[in-house]
């Protein structure tokens, strides 16, 4: 089970659990100053971490052309996986590694 929080400096999204094979989806104007910004917190439980579980806290939107282009200027995918992060680049039909997971759980 994964557990995400995503927000950006004027939307909390709040936080949920997610079991595996699912997805959690959500849409927004873009700012019209170029100021989009959305970020992630993702953790999960599991042995691999000494018991103790691991976390990610990463960007997931933001305005940049090379972004755009991987979600095929429409719909950023992020999946999570046992080794880390991906980003689906669409055109290519291949998952990109972003962000590796971090021993341990920040509070949320």
């Amino acid at each position: 089970m994964l557990f995400v929080h995503c927000k950006s400096k004027d939307n909390d999204l709040g936080g949920r659990n997610l079991d595996v094979g699912t997805n959690f989806t959500w849409s927004f104007q873009q700012h019209i100053f170029r100021r989009t910004l959305f970020w992630c917190y993702v953790s999960k439980d599991d042995n691999d971490y000494d018991g103790g579980g691991a976390h990610a806290l990463f960007k997931v939107f933001w305005q940049d052309v090379l972004l755009f282009h991987k979600c095929s200027w429409k719909d950023c995918i992020w999946i999570a996986k046992d080794d880390g992060i991906y980003i689906k680049n669409v055109p290519r039909n291949a998952d990109e590694f972003r962000w590796q997971w971090k021993p341990g759980l920040l509070q949320h």
